[in-house]
C-alpha cells in the first residue's frame, strides 16, 4: 500500500502549543485548542468548505486538554480545572459562550464516545466517569476509579494514579483503560468490576484502538510503541515497534497516535517534527510528513478514510495534508483555495487547485 500525502496549508497560531485536535464526524469541521504560558487556554472551531476560515473560537482562563465531537456534531471541550464544556457550530452564534455540561476535581485527560453515540467516557485525574445522552443532553451517570492493590509492585502503589485514557470495547459494556504509570484495566461499565491485566513497562501516553476494538496501540515513554490483542480474555502483547533507537524521545515525550484506512494504518506524531504513516501489519514505514524540524508533534487528527491529516506542534503551528490526487467532491475544500487570515492567525495556501498539488518538502 502506498500513499501520496501532500502539504496543503499551514496555520501558523500565535496562542502557544497544540493541545488538542479532532474532526467532526461529517468532516465539517476541525476543532483546535491550544494552551499558553499564562494559564489560558484557547479554542477555535474551522469550517472546512470555508478553506478552514475560523467558524468561532473562544478564549478561556483555564487551559483545554482534549476536545471531541459527539454524533451531533457537537464541540466537547474538557479543561485542566475540570469543566466539561459544549458548543455546537450549527446552533450557536459566532460569539457563544459554550455550555458547561459538567465540573470534575481533576484535570480532563481523555474524552471517547461508544459507537451509538449516547455514551462518553470522561478521564479526570484517578476517575472514568460515564456520561449519557437523554433528550439530546449529555447527564453524568457514574464515575469509576481503580484501586492499586498492596500486592503490586512497592514502588507502583506510591506513583499518583492518573488515568491517560479510555477506549469502549466491542461489547460497548467495557472499556479498556490506559494509565500513566500503571499499564491497563479492564472495566466492567455496567457493574463497576475493575481488573488489572497488563502491568506497566513504561509510562503509557498516547493510545489508539482499531474501529472493530480488537487491537490497542500505546505510545510509551521508553521503548515507542506496544501492541495488545484486546478482542477476547486473556489480553496478550503483540509487538513492539518504532522503538527508541528509531525516534529520538525523551523519557517524559509521549507521542499522539492514530488509527485511520479502517485499522489497517497508523499516524504517529514524532518529536523531531514528523509524522510517520506506517503498515499497522508489517510495521513497515510508507511515508514521512515533515511539519517542522526538531519541534514536537503534539497532536493529530485524520480523516478515518485516510484522505486528511492534521498535524499540530507544541509552537502553535498546524499543518493539512492532503492525500492525493483526489477528485474534488471527496473533500469540498478542494476547491479553489485563497490566502486566510483570521484574527491573530495566519492560513498560509501551498497549491491552488486539487489538479495542481505541489509535492511537500
Amino acid at each position: 500500500m502506498t500513499f501520496d500525502f501532500h502539504l496543503s496549508k499551514t496555520f501558523q497560531g500565535l496562542e502557544g502549543s497544540i493541545a488538542a485536535l479532532a474532526f467532526s464526524n461529517d468532516y465539517r469541521y476541525l476543532g483546535s485548542a491550544s494552551k499558553n504560558g499564562s494559564g489560558e487556554g484557547i479554542v477555535r472551531i474551522y469550517d472546512v468548505e470555508a478553506q478552514f476560515r475560523t467558524f468561532w473560537s473562544h478564549r478561556r482562563p483555564s487551559q483545554f486538554g482534549i476536545i471531541n465531537w459527539d454524533s451531533d456534531c457537537r464541540l466537547i471541550m474538557g479543561t485542566v480545572k475540570g469543566e466539561l464544556l459544549m458548543i455546537s457550530p450549527k446552533a450557536q452564534k459566532l460569539h457563544a459562550e459554550p455550555d458547561v455540561i459538567h465540573t470534575f476535581s481533576s484535570p480532563i485527560e481523555s474524552i471517547e464516545f461508544n459507537k451509538y453515540g449516547n455514551k462518553m467516557l470522561i478521564c479526570a485525574g484517578r476517575d472514568i466517569n460515564v456520561m449519557e445522552k437523554t433528550n439530546d443532553r449529555w447527564m453524568f451517570q457514574r464515575h469509576f476509579h481503580c484501586t492499586i492493590t498492596c500486592e503490586a509492585n512497592y514502588s507502583l502503589q506510591y506513583l499518583p494514579v492518573v488515568v491517560s485514557s479510555a477506549h469502549f470495547l466491542k461489547d460497548q459494556r467495557h472499556s479498556v483503560i490506559a494509565f500513566l504509570h500503571h499499564g491497563l484495566w479492564k472495566i466492567n461499565l455496567e457493574s463497576g468490576h475493575s481488573q488489572w491485566i497488563i502491568y506497566p513497562e513504561n509510562r503509557i501516553g498516547g493510545t489508539a484502538i482499531t474501529p472493530d476494538c480488537a487491537v490497542l496501540i500505546t505510545a510509551g515513554s521508553r521503548k515507542g510503541l506496544d501492541w495488545y490483542s484486546v478482542s477476547m480474555d486473556p489480553w496478550t502483547k503483540i509487538s513492539t515497534s518504532l522503538g527508541r533507537e528509531e525516534l529520538p524521545i525523551t523519557s517524559n515525550t509521549y507521542l499522539p497516535i492514530r488509527f485511520i484506512n479502517r485499522g489497517r494504518t497508523v499516524v504517529m506524531g514524532t518529536a523531531n517534527g514528523r509524522a510517520v504513516i506506517f503498515d499497522a501489519e508489517h510495521g513497515e514505514r510508507i511515508q514521512t510528513l515533515l511539519h517542522s524540524s526538531d519541534v514536537m508533534i503534539s497532536r493529530l487528527a485524520c480523516h478515518e478514510d485516510a484522505l486528511l491529516i492534521v498535524t499540530g506542534n507544541v509552537d502553535g503551528k498546524i499543518c493539512v495534508w492532503v492525500r492525493g490526487p483526489l477528485k474534488s467532491e471527496q473533500i469540498p475544500y478542494l476547491g479553489s483555495l485563497v490566502l486566510v487570515m483570521t484574527g491573530p492567525t495566519v492560513v498560509t495556501e501551498y497549491f491552488l487547485h486539487a489538479s495542481s498539488i505541489q509535492p511537500s518538502a
